[in-house]
């Protein structure tokens, strides 16, 4: 069995170079394009945000363009691939945590599960897209 494996092992290589793999190209969307498409859910105070996004342009080298609608229609747009990331108030057993990405609070602390708060939310899947937020939260 293990003699099997070994001869197996380097057919299964090829599959290993893209991870953390973009499937939609978030990252190198938004690199590229030096465009960073901010979803902001209404009610979410500016100032709350800014060094957050300030670190996002930065990392990205992106300029960011807001725009703020209701948390339900800035998902819909997330999940559809017409935004990078939507900020706002999300518990982290949101509804739509199986169908996008949530970060941790964005202020650091750890709040209950069904305490909303301010999070980022991106597309699942978009690993390294995924890990520039989670840097970012950690850095804020």
């Amino acid at each position: 069995m293990r003699a099997a494996f070994l001869l197996m092992f380097p057919l299964f290589l090829p599959g290993c170079d893209a991870v953390p793999a973009d499937p939609e190209q978030t990252l190198a969307r938004v690199k590229e394009s030096g465009q960073l498409r901010v979803g902001i859910v209404e009610g979410t105070h500016p100032e709350a945000i800014e060094g957050f996004v300030q670190i996002m342009e930065s990392k990205t080298g992106a300029s960011a363009e807001p725009g703020r609608g209701d948390a339900e229609h800035l998902l819909k747009k997330l999940k559809n691939g017409q935004l990078d990331i939507v900020i706002g108030p999300f518990a982290r057993k949101s509804p739509w945590r199986r169908q996008v990405w949530l970060s941790k609070a964005l202020d650091g602390g750890d709040p209950a599960d069904d305490e909303p708060v301010l999070r980022a939310a991106a597309r699942n899947g978009e690993n390294r897209w995924i890990m520039a937020i989670a840097e970012t939260v950690k850095q804020q």
